[in-house]
Formats: C-alpha cells, sequence, structure tokens
C-alpha cells in the first residue's frame, strides 16, 4: 500500500528550515532531494524542490535591451549607407537585409569572415577582419546600463548583481552567438565552364564572448549607478579615493575633448563626405576614429603593418615627414582635455601633494591598453587555385604601443596642470566650482580662486585675480596667434600656393597659345627635332583648343601631389591629370609645388602614309612621319608636293583631334593621304598627249606604231592617198601617277581613206575607206612645275 504525504510532513523538522542556496535569495530553498525511510507498508518517497529562475527578467530584459539597440542603429546605419550607395546592381540578395546583423556582430567583437570555393573546392579563398564598430558597442552597453539601473532591487547583495550581471552577458553573446551563426550572406554562381559559392559571416564564438564582456559590464554598471551616482561598493568593488578620482577626472577631459572633436568632425564630413556618410560614419566608428585623433594630437603614433603597408611597417604621427599641418590642431583637443581633468580633479580633491601623483599615469595607461585592443583593425586572408597556386596575407592598422609610454606622461601633464593651471583657469571662470556642484551634486573642494592649503599648511593660498587674468589671457592670446598663424598658413597655401596654382598657369597658358609660357613651368623632356609643331606661331592658329578648363581635385601624398583638370574640347568633356612635386619651401613657411613636365601628346602617322613618303604636312608644316608630337588641338595632315610637282600635284587633307591623354580622332585608317592631279596637270597631260595623235593622224600610211592603228588589206603597202582622221573625241585616262612622274592612256578610233592604184595584175581601186582603234600610253614627268614628256607605250624617248 502506497500513501502520498505532504513533503514538509516528510521531511524532519530540521530539514523543513528554508537553508539559503549560493548566489540565491535567502527566502528560496535550494534545489534539495531528500529520501526518508519509509515506514512499513509504505512505498520510497523522493522530492524534488525546483530553482527559482525568476532572477533573469531583468538580465535577460538587459541583454534584449542591448541587442536590440545595437540593432536598430546599424540599421539606421545600412539605410543611410544604402542611399550614399544607391547601386546595388552587384550586390547580393538579401545582403541589405542581413548587413545590420553583421554589423552588430561586429561590435561585438566578432571577426567579420567571407569565403568561397569554385569547381567544387579546386579552388578557394578566405577573408577576414576584424573591425569594431564603437559607436554601436556603447550603444549596446548604454542599453544594458539603462535596463539595469531602472529594475534594479536595492535588497540585492554584491553576489546577487554579479551574477545578474553575467547572466546578462551570457544572454546577450548567446543570442549574438545565435544570430552570427544564421545571418550570413551567401551567393552562388553557375557558368558553363565556372561555378562557385561564397558566404560572409561573423565568427560566433568571438561573438558569444564578445556578448559576455559588453552585457556582464552594461548590467555591472547599471547596478553601480541604480543609486544616482556610480558607486562600485554595490558590486563589492572596493576603489581606492586616488584611483576613483583619476578615473573620473581623466574621463571628464576626455568627454569633454571628444564632444569637440565630434562636433569638429561632423562640420568637417559634412563638407568633404556629404551628409549620409557622415551619418554612417558616426553611427559605426566615430570612437575608433577619436581614438586616432586623440593618438595622433598626444603625440603618438599609427601603425600600419603587413601587407597592408606599402614599404615595410608605416607610421604616421605628427612628426611623419608632410604630415598635413591641419593634423597639429589635433593637439588642442589634447591641451583642451588635459586643462579639463585638472581643473575637474582640483574641485573634486583641491590642492594635493604629489604623493598620489603616479595614479593619473597609471590610469591613463591602462585606458590606452584597452583602446589599443579595441581599435585595433586586422586584416587576413589566403587563397588555393589548385595548380596554379597558393598565397596567404595579412595586416593590421593599430595604435603603436609606445602611445602607452606617452599616455602616462599625458597623465602626469595632467596632474601638473591640476596643481598649477588649473587654479588659473578657476580664477579665470569663477563659475567652474558652482557647475560642478550641479552636474556631480557634490561640494567642490575650493571656493572661487580661494584655495584650501595643501597637506602639512594650515594657511590658506589665494589666487591673484587679476594676475590670472592676465596670464590667461596671455595664454589665450598666444593660443589664438598660434592658431591664427597654423590657420592663416593653411589658408594662404591652400589659395597662394597650392599645387593647383602651377597647372591652372599651365592649362591658362596652352588656353591662350602661349606654348612658350606653359613650357617655362614645366618643359617636356623632348629633342628639337620634335618640337617643330611646339611653338608659340603654329599653336596660336590651331583649332579645337581645349578651353574653359577647371580644377576638379587635388590630392596630396608626401612630396607628391595630383591635379585633375576638365575642360571642354570638340563639343565633349575631357580630363587630364597633372602631378607635381615639392621642392623646398617658399618665404620659409609655405610648400613649393613644381609642374612635372606633361606628357606631349605624339601620334605615328604611318597608317595613312603611302609607303615612300618620309615626310607629311601637318598644319602645312613639314616633320618627320614616324612621330609627330603636338599639343591638343584640331589638325590637318596632308602629304608634301615636291618643288618640281607644285602646281601639278595636290594632296587631299585629313583632319585629326588630338586630345590631352594622347588619344586621337581620325587615324582610324579610314582615310589614307595621297596624291591628286591638278586640273592644270591633266588639261596639260591631255594637251600633249593630243599633240602626239594629231601626229599620228597625219601619217600617210596604214599602219601607224605609235598610235597602234592598222588597218589590213593585202595591198596595204601600196596605198596612196592616205588620209586619217578622228573619229569621235580621244578618251583620256589618267593610268598611274606618283610624287615624280604620270601616265596617261589615250583611246580612241579613227578613219582612214586611201585609194590602190593599178597594178600589173590589178586594176585601180580608188575610193578605200576603214576604221580602226587607237591606243598609246604617254608617260610624263615634272620638272620645274611643268610636264615633259618622257616616254611612249612604255619605251623612253631617250631610248
Amino acid at each position: 500500500m502506497s500513501t502520498t504525504d505532504s513533503p514538509d510532513a516528510a521531511l524532519p523538522e530540521e530539514a523543513q528550515t528554508t537553508t539559503p542556496a549560493r548566489g540565491l535569495p535567502v527566502q528560496e530553498a535550494a534545489p534539495t532531494v531528500e529520501q526518508t525511510p519509509p515506514p512499513a507498508g509504505q512505498t520510497t518517497q523522493i522530492v524534488v524542490t525546483a530553482p527559482n529562475l525568476g532572477f533573469l527578467a531583468t538580465p535577460a530584459i538587459a541583454a534584449a535591451a542591448s541587442y536590440g539597440a545595437m540593432l536598430l542603429v546599424a540599421i539606421i546605419a545600412g539605410v543611410v549607407a544604402s542611399s550614399a550607395s544607391p547601386d546595388s546592381g552587384a550586390v547580393p540578395d538579401g545582403a541589405t537585409t542581413k548587413l545590420p546583423f553583421l554589423l552588430t556582430g561586429m561590435a561585438l567583437f566578432g571577426p567579420l569572415r567571407a569565403g568561397g570555393s569554385a569547381n567544387e573546392g579546386l579552388a578557394s579563398a578566405y577573408g577576414q577582419i576584424t573591425l569594431v564598430p564603437l559607436s554601436l558597442t556603447l550603444v549596446g552597453l548604454a542599453a544594458a546600463w539603462l535596463v539595469t539601473s531602472l529594475r534594479a532591487v536595492p535588497s540585492l547583495t554584491a553576489k546577487d548583481r554579479w551574477r545578474d550581471s553575467v547572466s546578462a552577458g551570457a544572454i546577450l553573446g548567446v543570442i549574438g552567438a545565435v544570430v552570427a551563426g544564421v545571418a550570413k550572406i551567401t551567393w552562388a554562381a553557375d557558368f558553363d565552364l565556372l561555378s562557385a559559392d561564397a558566404s560572409i559571416g561573423v565568427k560566433p564564438f568571438e561573438v558569444l564572448f564578445g556578448g559576455l564582456v559588453v552585457g556582464t559590464l552594461g548590467a555591472a554598471l547599471g547596478y553601480a549607478t541604480a543609486g544616482g551616482h556610480l558607486d562600485l561598493g554595490r558590486l563589492g568593488i572596493r576603489v581606492p579615493t586616488l584611483v576613483g578620482r583619476a578615473v573620473a577626472n581623466v574621463a571628464t577631459g576626455t568627454v569633454a575633448a571628444a564632444g569637440i572633436g565630434a562636433v569638429v568632425a561632423l562640420v568637417v564630413g559634412l563638407v568633404k563626405i556629404g551628409f549620409a556618410g557622415t551619418v554612417g560614419l558616426f553611427l559605426t566608428v566615430l570612437p575608433n576614429a577619436l581614438a586616432y585623433v586623440a593618438t595622433i594630437g598626444g603625440l603618438g603614433s599609427l601603425t600600419l603593418t603587413g601587407d597592408l603597408a606599402s614599404d615595410g611597417d608605416n607610421t604616421l604621427s605628427l612628426f611623419t615627414d608632410d604630415v598635413p599641418g591641419a593634423l597639429w590642431l589635433t593637439l588642442a583637443l589634447v591641451v583642451i582635455g588635459v586643462l579639463v581633468a585638472g581643473v575637474r580633479g582640483l574641485l573634486a580633491s583641491g590642492p594635493r601633494d604629489w604623493r598620489g601623483a603616479w595614479v593619473t599615469p597609471a590610469v591613463l595607461a591602462a585606458a590606452c591598453v584597452v583602446t589599443i585592443l579595441a581599435t585595433k583593425v586586422s586584416v587576413s586572408g589566403a587563397g588555393d587555385l589548385g595548380f596554379i597556386g597558393s598565397g596567404a596575407g595579412g595586416g593590421s592598422l593599430q595604435i603603436a604601443w609606445v602611445t602607452v609610454v606617452i599616455a602616462a606622461v599625458w597623465g602626469l601633464v595632467i596632474e601638473v596642470a591640476e596643481r598649477y593651471a588649473a587654479p588659473v583657469v578657476v580664477a579665470l571662470v569663477p563659475g567652474l566650482p558652482g557647475l560642478y556642484a550641479r552636474v556631480t551634486k557634490q561640494d567642490p573642494a575650493i571656493t572661487g580662486a580661494t584655495l584650501t592649503g595643501p597637506d602639512g599648511s594650515s594657511a590658506p593660498r589665494t589666487v591673484d585675480s587679476r594676475k590670472a587674468k592676465i596670464i590667461g589671457f596671455s595664454v589665450l592670446g598666444a593660443a589664438v596667434l598660434i592658431g591664427g598663424a597654423v590657420g592663416a598658413r593653411a589658408v594662404v597655401q591652400n589659395v597662394v600656393f597650392t599645387p593647383a596654382k602651377p597647372v591652372e598657369q599651365y592649362v591658362a597658358a596652352l588656353e591662350a597659345g602661349d606654348v612658350e609660357g606653359a613650357f617655362a613651368l614645366a618643359d617636356p623632356d623632348l629633342p628639337n627635332a620634335r618640337r617643330t609643331l611646339l611653338t608659340n606661331e603654329l599653336y596660336a592658329d590651331v583649332e579645337g583648343r581645349p578651353t574653359g578648363a577647371r580644377i576638379t581635385k587635388v590630392t596630396t601624398e608626401g612630396d607628391r601631389a595630383f591635379v585633375t583638370v576638365q575642360a571642354k574640347q570638340d563639343g565633349s568633356t575631357v580630363t587630364q591629370q597633372f602631378t607635381l612635386s615639392k621642392s623646398g619651401t617658399q618665404y620659409l613657411v609655405f610648400d613649393r609645388w613644381e609642374l612635372d613636365a606633361p606628357q606631349v601628346p605624339s601620334f605615328d602617322a604611318s597608317m595613312v602614309l603611302p609607303m615612300d613618303a618620309d615626310e607629311l604636312l601637318v598644319n602645312g608644316t613639314t616633320v618627320e612621319r614616324d612621330s609627330v608630337s603636338v599639343l591638343p588641338g584640331t589638325y590637318t595632315l596632308a602629304l608634301a608636293v615636291p618643288a618640281d610637282a607644285e602646281g601639278l600635284l595636290e594632296s587631299p587633307q585629313v583632319t585629326v583631334t588630338v586630345f590631352p591623354d594622347g588619344s586621337v580622332d581620325g587615324l582610324d585608317g579610314s582615310s589614307f593621304l595621297t596624291y591628286d592631279l591638278t586640273d592644270e596637270a591633266v588639261a596639260a597631260a591631255e594637251e600633249q598627249a593630243s599633240q602626239l595623235l594629231d601626229e599620228c593622224l597625219a601619217s600617210t600610211v596604214l599602219d601607224v606604231d605609235d598610235c597602234n592603228l592598222d588597218v589590213y588589206d593585202w595591198r596595204a603597202d601600196e596605198a596612196v592617198n592616205v588620209t586619217w582622221s578622228s573619229d569621235g573625241e580621244p578618251t583620256f585616262e589618267t593610268s598611274s601617277f606618283d610624287m615624280f612622274s604620270l601616265t596617261l592612256y589615250v583611246t580612241g578610233t579613227a578613219k582612214v581613206t586611201y585609194d590602190l592604184p593599178a597594178a600589173e595584175y590589178w586594176e585601180a581601186e580608188p575610193g578605200q575607206s576603214d576604221t580602226d582603234d587607237y591606243w598609246f600610253e604617254v608617260s610624263y614627268g615634272f620638272s620645274g612645275g611643268e610636264l615633259h614628256l618622257a616616254g611612249l607605250n612604255g619605251e623612253s624617248f631617250g631610248d
């Protein structure tokens, strides 16, 4: 017989008292499994108490809010990016939808990995990039902090808060890892000879770890600030006062400098890259960019290593050769941050001795290490193309590790500023103590310009307001003067001594036809034989020169500058790029830019010239045929007529247009340069041929060899009274000619009448008549601009 009793009744009395379980509220019972000896006749009873998981509500909400906030901002960034790049023809299906999930995974420190294979694995490749969009990361951190701080239960112990914080991180990591494993961009292609597939996604394991870190920190900060101010004691962490104040000072200075930097970046971004690009960058990598700017401004350096570097490891700092002068303005941001941190330290602590001066350098050094790790960008990749070969490579962009030491030095500068510069600032701005009290809800350690004496001193110390103002305005004036000088130098450099200036002068000279003026700025490396057409006299008359030139782009890379010019030529827009080199300075402070000699366009006219033509005419000027060097414009090409053939031969012109990039329109082989006979030459040749015909028709025999006249009659040699006459007009046809000679082919029909006298056996046969076709070929030579007979029917008159 079996019975079922109540659980409490079945337990011993001492076991009925609820015992706190590890990590659970006191009032909750721990999971227990108790077994009591059954009475006679009863079965064994097992009692299980289920754990109370209600504490997971707040961590789950915090994790969901954190991931949702990051995803929402990523969606906005993706929409903005797609509006900036409307052409999505090459984007795989689903890429736009899945991009926000990839960005969110990257914000949780997940590397972006792309891989693919072709022809069933015969070739494969992969690439990986690690880039944490810290804007999204901070959004997730803030969301977890906000939800946790609003839902925090005051009665929780420090152990409970850490349990909830780690739970929030774990849930966020799991959410991120699951989504990363699912949300991938994939596409496939299948051609006749090639099939390929590829995918892009975020590595889930790293996302799991990153979500654990971000969620835990966000929730922990929420609990630490649940009382309206930061108190790490709620988490069981005892922070030394000096460390806490140093962190607060550094954080205040960082926020101030970052705020100013963000405003400047916003303005510059809107001007340089437009609204969409600026918003997209702000929503993703603004903290990364500000960290790089602070590094440069703080006299640190960025290092580019591996395959990303053009020549070994590349370093960028304020001391790098040819660094833009405007980059020195980033130093002002760091100085502002230092002053704000120093003033905050003075208002929070009052005057201090130097015994704790090591704390701020240590805090800044530690913060720098975290920043280096969080902002590092690394790229790697490998490929295997089967029998062709394989390869791998990679590189990184990061803040140089030496910057950690430099950050510690700046921490010492903050300590110095707190003791010497901050009192002057407070004296200049009397409202700072009140502002500190309103923001921190704490009384400042000083009031106005009167300072409580440092340790070991009982007398108060007063800052002379008049002297402070003199010092302050002097420093401000010096800063304004230096800043104004730097700004004025930049303005003058960009207006008067800009790399575009020599280019403007060069193109303006050519537009005016002033070749000598242009070559005075940049003389081309050409031998004199190829400068025939590069003269003011000739180019001033050239039509179709580029007009309306304007500078469209100027880029500077170290000692080199590249200027792009657009102009109108032959009804279309033409583009030309000029290269300049830095050569010293002008007036000690301005860069001097010299224009590298632009390449003079040239073309080979062989495709339109006869094989035996060694020269040609370009706009009436004789040049060698092999390579013709000209400046942009429209030119006429023709064959040169020998002096002996002047007036007898002419060459039809071919028009070509030469563009700044060296391309030539009109030299496609459809038009071929040759000679034509002038009307005068044709008339003279026909006149002389007619005279030869007349001589043939004046013959008194029936067989005239010169004109190939031959009337068959078996008594032809007895014919008398032979009279030839033309039966119609002769036909003249030029059979061939060149620059030295001409051959004319003459044809026609002649009539003949004759008598056959009586002979020994024949009677007289008067009044005979017949017709015959004549033809002959006359050769002429050219001499002194006139034709002269050179031969008849292939035989020279001299033979």
